[in-house]
Order: structure tokens, then C-alpha cells, then sequence
């Protein structure tokens, strides 16, 4: 019996202004080549997926992504096709290379914006010139006015960043966890793949050319895909065959959302001839596709994008995307606050989860010597969830206004005296002196983020 789509990708725009060098419109672009691609029209648009519902191969339970290749914030007509799936109730994705902010005007315009995704090469103007080609400093306050703006009109999912680790941009990560942590948004590194199926499988059969290989290894993390292909399962099956739907810009259905217009296998004609068994039968039919899992493309960009090959996650920072650690953190003691200030904190997770994974990121080799500002019962609390997620920080002492002596046999200080003392790290963990110390840390030339965080409970 045939089943529904679990995920759907439309391509609204056949068009990326990108110039990624290991990307399939990438390459074009930096060849100064014609884009082969257009945009998909609102109307075309609302036909679409008028079809793809009436024929039952897709629901409001698939997960509609609008892009592929292209960049979706290029089409003219984005805005309208936005504001008709909102009107409709249908959630969808959207990933942004942030180059060109769209923005809107109505308060529940993108009520049904489940995730919106930051594509970046890296966090300096240096990486933005080897791959994306735009001035690094627009693209930080596009993403800043593209988030006030799409929060002000209803956005309530998951803003994230898409980091790709090139072998120049790894020292970067830390300026972009910090950069996350402000805008309170995740951050999810993986490395960078030759994104092109051609180069990929010239690579993988050893005949790509010698120049380009040099090129590859000098700046891509290839070390792991011999040992990835060893260990792909004989079973492996490409869920692109039976989980995805992939439709570009002219409403053609696609093999799937790997092979590009330069294969022969690109398209399998207009979506609007086919009902769902058809489609199913056709993309399961596809010579390429034994091509393709002959040479493990589709198995090692699946594993890419997947946790198992994030080598810049140590175990504390996967404990906290598979368990929520946040959340758990908080049940551990419940019973040490009220429901207010619980629901005070689930509130403000995002912000927590990303200003805590900048601090594992960054005591993931060595140890950070912090301070507590508030000896009360904040303080204990705010020292047990330290402990219980970084385990590289050692608390050296507290900051208290009014008390002096120890702790549980740390110091107290004054905070007149910070400037005497040798830390690496504050976190503020008081409710009535929270402004003060802001402002005091702020005095002594001390950054957000970067030199202290809020951990109020």
C-alpha cells in the first residue's frame, strides 16, 4: 500500500547567488555561468500543493523544506507564497544563506515558520571569501534584523545556524558559538562535502583530477569517509527513495534532492502527471540509484549531516541536543523553586542551551577557574548545574554584596575587589543583584557571553 511523503522539498528558486566552491551552483557562479534555474511562482506554487494534497502524497503532517539548491529569499514572490501557507496552516522550512533579508509586516504573518536555518562558511570576512563571496559583517546584521523581524511577526520555531567546518574556519567556531548565544538561536557544526554529485563520485572512484584533489585535501575533512564506506550496513537503504519528495521550481519531480541538472537523471517529469503509486514507482526505478549507493554518495552526505560525524561535539554537547539537558537539569531540582520560576526558565531555554554549548565548546581542552556572583541559595543552584554540565570549570569563589567568610568551603568576595582577582569566567546567579553586576562587569570592560553569562533560577 503506498504511503504518504514524510518530507517534501520545493525548490523556490532555481537560482543561488552563492559562490561555494565545492557547491554545484557554486561552481557555476564562479565560472560566471548563466543560472540555469528560475523562480517558482506564487500561483504555481498554491497549485502545487492544492495537488500534491488532493492526490494524498503529501499531508499536513509532511515536513515541507522550500529549498534545494537555489536560495529561497531570491524569488519575488517568496513573501506572498510565505503568507499563503500561513493563511493555509501549513508549517514549512526555511534555510537562508542571509543575503538578501526579506522581511514582513504583520504580526501573525509567519505563525507557521517551524524552523529557519543560517547557512554559514564560517564566522570571519577571510572564510566569506573563499566560499560564500559576501561581506561577512552584512550577512551577522541581516541574520540579527532577519530574526527581530520574523520573532515580531510570529515566528516562534527553531532558528538555527548551519555551520560548515572547512580545515580554515574550525578556529572560528568559538566566535560563532558566541554569536549564536546572543541571538539566542542553536548552532549545529558539521563538515563541509563536496556538494556535487559529480565531483563527489570522481573523488570516491579516484579519478578526480589532480589539481582539484590537492585543492580538496587542503581545505575539506576527508580523513573519515574510507572507514564511514567500511562500515555502510549491506542493507543500507537511501531513505531518499521512499521518505522524500523532491520538486524544483518547475514543478518537475526529481530523482532526489542529490542529483543536479547536469545528470541525466535530474527529472522525471511534471509532478502533475503522476499520482502517488506512479511517483513511487519511478523513484525506485532510477539506474542512477545503484550508481549512487555503489559509490556510497548518498550514504556518507546522510552521515555527514548526521551527529555521528560531528567531531566537534564532545559527549556533554550530544548529551544536550539528544536529552534536552536543560530540561532535565531543571527537573533534577525542582523542588528547589516554584512553578513560576521553572516556567521563568523553560522560557528562556533557547538562550541558556546555546550560551551553555559555547561554554563546552570552549573549555572542551582546558580548565576555566570561575566565579559565582551571589553566595545565596541562586548560587547552589547555579554551582550544581555548572557541575552537572561543564565539567572542565572549577568555581574559585563567590561574589556576594553583603556576606563574607566561605561557602561550602569556597571564598566570598566582595565585588569591590574583582578586579584583583584571577578568574576566567563570572555567571550571575542573583535575582536582586543582577542589574548591579551586569553593570559592574560591563565597568570592568567584561563581554556578554564571552566573559560571563546569566544563570538565574
Amino acid at each position: 500500500m503506498s504511503k504518504l511523503y514524510k518530507n517534501i522539498i520545493i525548490e523556490l528558486s532555481g537560482i543561488c547567488n552563492g559562490k561555494c566552491t565545492w557547491c554545484t551552483t557554486g561552481m557555476a557562479n564562479r565560472k560566471g555561468l548563466k543560472p540555469s534555474g528560475g523562480y517558482m511562482c506564487a500561483s504555481k506554487f498554491i497549485e502545487l500543493m492544492q495537488y500534491l494534497q488532493s492526490n494524498k502524497i503529501i499531508d499536513d503532517n509532511s515536513n515541507l523544506y522550500l529549498y534545494n539548491w537555489g536560495e529561497p529569499l531570491l524569488n519575488p514572490e517568496v513573501k506572498e507564497i510565505i503568507k499563503h501557507l500561513n493563511k493555509s496552516g501549513i508549517h514549512f522550512i526555511l534555510s537562508t544563506n542571509a543575503s538578501k533579508p526579506v522581511l514582513f509586516d504583520g504580526s501573525n504573518d509567519l505563525k507557521t515558520l517551524k524552523e529557519l536555518r543560517f547557512s554559514m562558511p564560517g564566522f570571519s570576512q577571510e572564510s566569506y571569501n573563499r566560499i560564500h563571496g559576501f561581506d561577512f559583517n552584512t550577512i551577522k546584521n541581516n541574520i540579527s534584523s532577519i530574526l527581530e523581524n520574523y520573532r515580531n511577526c510570529g515566528f516562534q520555531g527553531d532558528a538555527s545556524i548551519y555551520y560548515h567546518v572547512y580545515q580554515f574556519n574550525v578556529r572560528e567556531l568559538e566566535k560563532a558559538y558566541e554569536f549564536s548565544a546572543r541571538e539566542r538561536i542553536n548552532i549545529y557544526p558539521y563538515y563541509a562535502y563536496l556538494n556535487d554529485y559529480k565531483t563527489f563520485k570522481e573523488y570516491l572512484a579516484s579519478t578526480m583530477q589532480y589539481d582539484q584533489l590537492k585543492k580538496a585535501s587542503q581545505e575539506l575533512f576527508l580523513f573519515y569517509i574510507d572507514q564511514e564506506l567500511k562500515d555502510m550496513p549491506d542493507e543500507y537503504t537511501c531513505n531518499q527513495m521512499d521518505e522524500f519528495l523532491v520538486i524544483d521550481e518547475n514543478c518537475e519531480l526529481l530523482t532526489c534532492c542529490v542529483i543536479d541538472k547536469e545528470n541525466e537523471y535530474y527529472s522525471l517529469g511534471s509532478i502533475f502527471n503522476y499520482s502517488l503509486s506512479e511517483v513511487e514507482n519511478l523513484k525506485r526505478s532510477q539506474p542512477i540509484c545503484e550508481e549512487c549507493k555503489k559509490y556510497g554518495v548518498i550514504y556518507l552526505i546522510q552521515s555527514i549531516l548526521s551527529e555521528k560525524l560531528n567531531h566537534f561535539e564532545n559527549g556533554y554537547t550530544r548529551y544536550l541536543k539528544e536529552n534536552d539537558f536543560c530540561c532535565q537539569s531543571i527537573n533534577s531540582v525542582q523542588s528547589r523553586f516554584d512553578r513560576e520560576v521553572q516556567r521563568r526558565i523553560e522560557a528562556d531555554i533557547i538562550r541558556l542551551r546555546n550560551e551553555i554549548q559555547y561554554l563546552m565548546e570552549r573549555s572542551r581542552e582546558k580548565q576555566i577557574n570561575y566565579l559565582i556572583w551571589g553566595a545565596g541559595n541562586g548560587g547552589e543552584l547555579a554551582k550544581y548545574f555548572i557541575t552537572s554540565v561543564l565539567p572542565n570549570f572549577n568555581l574559585v569563589g563567590y561574589i556576594d554584596k553583603f556576606k563574607l567568610g566561605e561557602l561550602n568551603r569556597i571564598p566570598i568576595f566582595k565585588p569591590q575587589v574583582l578586579g584583583e582577582l584571577n578568574f576566567d569566567y563570572i555567571i550571575i546567579a542573583t535575582t536582586p543583584g543582577k542589574s548591579e553586576a551586569n553593570q559592574k562587569l560591563v565597568d570592568l570592560g567584561l563581554r556578554r557571553v564571552k566573559d560571563f553569562i546569566e544563570i538565574i533560577f
